[in-house]
């Protein structure tokens, strides 16, 4: 994704999702070694990292014009 593309206000969410996009790239290697010797430490830094993507895809989609889903992260309530 070129953020270039878009007007201003919308380029500046389009660059925080492709950070957030590389910055989950970048990190799957360290995951995949340390995440059998320490998942409870790698599982909350996937969680943070995942969160933030979250966070800004919701971000660009609103700003474009597209409809915005709930979290599908969230676990439903049980009656």
């Amino acid at each position: 994704m070129n953020p270039t593309v878009y007007d201003d206000t919308v380029r500046v969410k389009a660059r925080r999702l492709v950070t957030q996009i590389d910055s989950l790239i970048s990190y799957t290697p360290n995951c995949e070694s340390s995440g059998a010797a320490a998942p409870s430490s790698t599982a909350v830094e996937v969680t943070k990292r995942m969160k933030t993507y979250d966070s800004a895809l919701r971000d660009f989609r609103l700003a474009i014009g597209l409809p915005v889903k709930d979290d599908t992260s969230r676990t439903a309530k049980r009656q």
